[in-house]
């Protein structure tokens, strides 16, 4: 398995538009100290009538446990892949806490200001399967949160239908979050995408 940008299978769909069958994958940037000059727009793109963009529900907890962390960990999982059929990148920048960098929020930014305006509209919602801790040393944790997604129809701008985005029995996503002691909140530091075809 390869590390990819949410918006790879979509700019790919540019190129072959009559002939796909699956998302391609696209290498993720190597982290930086790097603090980030990006921030999160007043509002998301203009969407085609159809595409669900209703953000998933946010985490209740905020106290420094694991379960929160679990619980903050799938909501960022769910925000990249909401960010698959919205191209709004938005809320996972609101992550980040200011003079920090999430990199592959940054990457995912740029593919939606480089690619061309497709949308997924999706056949169903995620099914979270597992949200494990990895690691955690003092006040960052890292967490995978493993998940299914349904197939999605890929339309333009104006909504037509354009190709097609398969669904991956196995999508695992590896995120970075650290707890801020003096606003008890958490905040994400990065996230890696993985892809596969098994289950989990």
């Amino acid at each position: 398995m390869r590390s990819t940008a949410v918006f790879g299978s979509l700019a790919a769909l540019v190129l072959s538009l009559g002939a796909c069958e699956s998302a391609n994958e696209a290498v993720s940037e190597p982290l930086s100290d790097t603090p980030s000059t990006a921030t999160p727009s007043a509002a998301g793109p203009s969407v085609p009538a159809g595409v669900p963009t209703e953000l998933p529900p946010a985490p209740s907890a905020q106290a420094k446990t694991q379960e929160s962390a679990n619980q903050f960990a799938t909501y960022v999982a769910l925000l990249d892949y909401r960010a698959v059929y919205t191209r709004d990148v938005a809320p996972l920048l609101g992550l980040v806490a200011p003079g920090d960098r999430c990199t592959e929020c940054e990457h995912a930014q740029r593919e939606v200001e480089q690619a061309h305006p497709l949308f997924a509209v999706p056949a169903g919602e995620p099914k979270v399967l597992s949200a494990v801790p990895t690691s955690r040393h003092g006040d960052e944790y890292v967490v995978g949160v493993a998940y299914r997604t349904p197939a999605a129809k890929v339309v333009d701008a104006s909504g037509e239908v354009v190709g097609d985005l398969q669904p991956y029995p196995h999508n695992y996503t590896e995120v970075r979050l650290r707890w801020d002691e003096a606003a008890d909140v958490w905040h994400l530091l990065d996230y890696h995408v993985q892809k596969g075809g098994g289950d989990v």
